[in-house]
């Protein structure tokens, strides 16, 4: 863009300007790497101002990437995932074992089938499965960890439902702010099998807990857009922990 065009645009013009000259600094920007040290690349995906990848030393940690990154304003910050190759394996046997089991396991047909296509669904992203303050990375010594290989982040965008899973017909319903848990499960069907009393709550931010739903054990919980509520089963709670595992591991979509 030269001068005249500048003129021509007069103050608007002189904006875009400017911002062509930040998007190509940012997608050119890479974490310092010292002379002769062994890089790793990672990188940056979804709703980032300039996803890209970036090169950095074996001894840079996840505050790097954080400090250097720019969301979007559509970004939705509880849902930024880190994703990491070995978790990716450790998921994808989780999963091969959730199908073997459900083969022999003794419950309705209904049931099975739901479960079945659910565990299909499930993908292995590799996520890894530790809550992060991205505002405070930096200080927390156990959210400060070395970088690796091919790690990934991805920032999703806001979503506007909350996922009905488990021990129920699997789907989505619009999330309504002010909205408690119980309220949610109340307005659910549960297949034979099921749980009466309590449900797992699954947070964009890999959160998991679990929530009494009965008249006897209620708790007022409330949830964040993207949100899981697993309805688990009766007498399975190997079987409940892996399927809320995984669940956690997915990635809003982004």
């Amino acid at each position: 863009m030269n001068m005249d065009c500048l003129k021509q645009g007069g103050q608007k013009g002189v904006s875009s300007y400017l911002m062509m000259l930040l998007m190509a600094l940012l997608s050119t920007m890479a974490l310092p790497v010292k002379a002769g040290d062994v890089a790793l690349e990672v990188s940056t995906k979804g709703q980032f101002a300039a996803p890209q990848t970036y090169q950095v030393d074996l001894t840079t940690r996840v505050a790097s990437v954080v400090n250097a990154w720019r969301l979007k304003p559509e970004a939705y910050r509880l849902g930024i995932a880190m994703l990491r190759e070995s978790e990716k394996r450790e998921q994808s046997r989780m999963r091969w074992a959730l199908e073997y089991q459900l083969k022999t396991m003794p419950i309705g047909p209904e049931l099975k089938a739901s479960l079945t296509e659910q565990v299909g669904r499930l993908v292995a992203t590799g996520r890894v499965l530790k809550q992060f303050n991205w505002d405070l990375v930096e200080v927390k010594p156990k959210q400060k960890r070395l970088l690796k290989e091919g790690d990934t982040f991805i920032a999703p965008y806001r979503p506007t439902t909350v996922q009905i899973s488990g021990a129920v017909k699997n789907h989505a319903v619009p999330f309504v702010g002010g909205k408690t848990v119980r309220q949610y499960v109340h307005q659910v069907i549960r297949l034979a099998g099921a749980d009466p009393s309590v449900v797992w709550v699954i947070t964009p931010d890999a959160n998991m807990r679990q929530i009494g739903v009965s008249y006897w054990n209620a708790q007022k919980a409330y949830l964040a857009p993207g949100s899981v509520i697993y309805v688990p089963l009766q007498d399975q709670q190997a079987f409940n922990r892996a399927m809320v595992t995984l669940y956690a591991a997915q990635v809003l979509p982004y």
